[in-house]
């Protein structure tokens, strides 16, 4: 299992500690995971989605938890349709886009979309229609449990109408049945109420009050609705552009050096804690340190910076070095040890880590760190 957590880019990118990470494998195949790989694949899109959405420091944001639950749900909801674990991005990639084009945050959606996804995906609505649906109604300034509701209240009324709505259907000619949403969505249902010229007092008395806060606004602005639904259909890869902007952001950048140190600290504890003590409480500090000190005086920072004329990448990478020069000291301190005791252990640990921290390679880097420690102690 350890293994796993560390080859998952490297407890994604160092964005999330490596128990974080841990606790993600372990509800992962408790919510449906078969093999290793499929919980990989619904660890990393939940840390890249929290990620893009701002994660539970955020206001909008949810919980790497309730954003893995929440994926994690969706799928087992729509295997009635032929969703499987290689669907993961996909959904996350939605998700994500129905914040964007909705007045919903990703925190609305974990403690409320789930209420609609089971009777949806069995009356078959796919899930970038239902997302549409959600976006454009909270667009409109419809709240999100309100709109949720309302929309699972318009497929329970389709899926079992009343009396009265049957027989409103009949005497109107419309082909509203669950063979409708089935085949055509929610769209084909608008269509068919639109093409009618239905009035709306019949649409209310088809529908319930309930359901009507919900199928009114979306006749109203039909165009807008089919027009959130291409978009967020055609969404492919916008939660990994939007994870690695973020991770590449000034907070992010420290986040990964104090994590991705702590990880390499929690492994050396493992078999050498006594002999490295020293230096890791040491390194730890450095980093705290470090951390501390830019955050706190940030604006300080940043004007004595522009003041030296860089630019906004300029001072990142300042940032960047100031720490990399910090990390790279720590690890001469290794290779010194390691040179003194003969030990291959520590001398392969330090070339791993020798590896410019900022860079795309940083997460083989740490890979060869844990492929030496497990040499020596049990990693099953």
């Amino acid at each position: 299992m350890r293994n796993a957590v560390v080859d998952t880019n490297l407890a994604l990118q160092n964005q999330f500690d490596l128990a974080t990470v841990g606790n993600s494998f372990y509800q992962a195949f408790s919510s449906g995971a078969t093999n290793l790989a499929q919980a990989q694949q619904l660890v990393t899109a939940t840390a890249k989605l929290n990620l893009a959405t701002g994660g539970d420091q955020s206001f909008a944001g949810a919980s790497l938890e309730d954003t893995q639950l929440l994926l994690a749900g969706t799928i087992n909801a729509y295997r009635v349709l032929g969703a499987t674990f290689n669907d993961v991005n996909r959904f996350a990639d939605i998700l994500f886009q129905t914040t964007n084009f909705g007045a919903v945050t990703l925190k609305d959606l974990v403690s409320q979309l789930g209420d609609v996804t089971g009777v949806a995906a069995l009356a078959g609505i796919k899930f970038e229609e239902l997302s549409a649906s959600v976006a454009l109604l909270t667009k409109v300034g419809i709240r999100p449990d309100i709109a949720i509701t309302g929309v699972k209240n318009i497929i329970d009324r389709i899926l079992a109408p009343s009396n009265e709505a049957a027989q409103q259907i009949n005497k109107l000619g419309l082909n509203i049945t669950s063979i409708t949403l089935a085949t055509r969505g929610l769209s084909g249902v608008i269509e068919e109420l639109t093409r009618n010229n239905v009035p709306l007092s019949a649409v209310a008395e088809i529908f319930g009050q309930e359901a009507n806060l919900a199928i009114a606004p979306l006749i109203a602005n039909f165009r807008d609705f089919q027009q959130i639904y291409e978009d967020i259909s055609n969404s492919s890869g916008t939660v990994e552009r939007a994870a690695n902007i973020i991770a590449n952001t000034f907070n992010s950048t420290l986040n990964s050096f104090k994590n991705a140190f702590e990880t390499f600290s929690n492994f050396v504890g493992d078999f050498g804690r006594s002999l490295l003590e020293p230096i890791l409480i040491a390194g730890r500090e450095v980093f705290n340190g470090l951390t501390n000190i830019i955050r706190d005086n940030f604006d300080v920072y940043i004007a004595v910076a522009r003041a030296a004329g860089l630019t906004i990448a300029g001072i990142i990478r300042n940032i960047n070095g100031s720490i990399g020069n910090a990390f790279r000291g720590y690890i001469s301190q290794i290779e010194g040890l390691a040179s003194q005791g003969n030990d291959e252990r520590l001398r392969s640990i330090s070339q791993g880590l020798r590896a410019d921290p900022s860079s795309l390679e940083y997460q083989d880097a740490l890979q060869s760190v844990f492929n030496a420690v497990s040499k020596t102690i049990d990693v099953s």
